[in-house]
């Protein structure tokens, strides 16, 4: 009995160990479990951005360090600055700025989860510029009425329900560098909108029409833009005025194979007096069409000998298409010199 009381005693210390290790992992699987459903109820985000609830500025004393002004006065050389913020648009447009003159840029921030709302929405605003934000996952990603003179670039709107970036009764408004891809309506639509310039955006894989200009939309320079693989036409003009399309990079939209069919043409015009070539100082240039690149036997050569037919009641044509993608062009040529 004594060397069987001896061996109990000697194995007591290890069950106690035991004990205490079978503790320590309940407490770690515990605490991991609550940092998970923290997790889980706290949504995350980026860690360069700051989470933001959504921003509503209502004149210009609406720019305050409280509703998402991190520095600047409101002049030309000193803008109010509203940048690096992370907001969720479920309840809300993310980021809604109407009836401002201040000069004001949003930059860098992520707006999203917006189903029925804007990522970013300006309402009578002039001198704005919007610079780097993601607004994807919302209704729009970017909306404008009554907006003029604002720069818009390089943003991401895509993956919206609507459309990427939408202008309405918007003028004077520069859009270059954004990419507007995926969305379930248009990457780019313009209604009661002139002289607004549209150049080097990408605007590929929407449901519906890459570009598309509606009712009173006039004087619109669209150029410089990569327009591929819409369901619908590439640029859809639906009753459009005296809009110059030209230089922008056309493949692959409205079912468009390598040879070119009349059902299945990449842009449509019911507008009136709308040209699908512009003028330069290399002379007469229209865009580059997929389905439509040859013969060329005849000079001026680079251009396609036969015009490019539209669709839609305009009757309108491109009559210089282009026998070349002027991007690759010119990306060869800045190769060239870098070599």
């Amino acid at each position: 009995m004594p060397g069987s009381v001896g061996k109990k005693r000697m194995r007591s210390p290890r069950v106690v160990i035991i004990a205490v290790i079978l503790v320590a992992i309940l407490i770690v699987g515990a605490v991991a479990w609550l940092a998970v459903q923290s997790g889980n109820n706290e949504e995350q985000h980026p860690s360069e951005y700051t989470k933001h609830s959504p921003i509503l500025i209502n004149g210009n004393s609406g720019f305050t360090n409280a509703s998402g002004v991190v520095q600047g006065s409101g002049t030309a050389s000193d803008p109010y600055i509203i940048a690096n913020w992370y907001i969720s648009a479920s309840n809300a447009d993310g980021i809604w700025i109407q009836d401002t003159d201040a000069h004001f840029t949003v930059r860098n921030c992520q707006v999203h989860n917006g189903t029925g709302h804007s990522g970013i929405y300006l309402s009578n605003c002039i001198n704005g510029a919007l610079e780097n934000n993601n607004c994807s996952d919302n209704y729009d990603g970017i909306y404008l009425v009554s907006s003029s003179n604002n720069t818009l670039s390089n943003n991401s709107c895509s993956s919206n329900s609507y459309n990427g970036i939408t202008l309405v009764s918007s003028n004077n408004n520069t859009l270059s560098d954004n990419n507007c891809s995926s969305n379930d309506n248009g990457g780019i639509t313009l209604a009661l909108s002139s002289n607004n310039t549209l150049s080097d955006n990408n605007c590929s894989s929407n449901a519906c029409w890459g570009i598309g200009l509606g009712s009173f939309s006039i004087n619109n320079e669209i150029s410089w833009n990569q327009i591929s693989n819409n369901v619908g036409c590439g640029v859809d003009i639906y009753s459009g005025s005296n809009n110059r399309i030209w230089y922008n990079i056309i493949i692959g939209n409205n079912g468009a194979t390598g040879t070119y069919n009349p059902s299945h043409a990449q842009a449509r015009d019911d507008g009136t007096n709308n040209r699908w070539n512009g003028t330069d100082v290399y002379g007469n240039h229209g865009n580059y069409w997929s389905d439509w690149r040859t013969p060329d036997a005849v000079s001026p050569h680079g251009i396609v000998d036969q015009p490019y037919i539209i669709l839609g009641s305009a009757g309108a044509k491109d009559y210089y298409p282009l026998t070349y993608n002027p991007l690759k062009l010119a990306i060869s040529s800045i190769s060239s010199c870098l070599s």
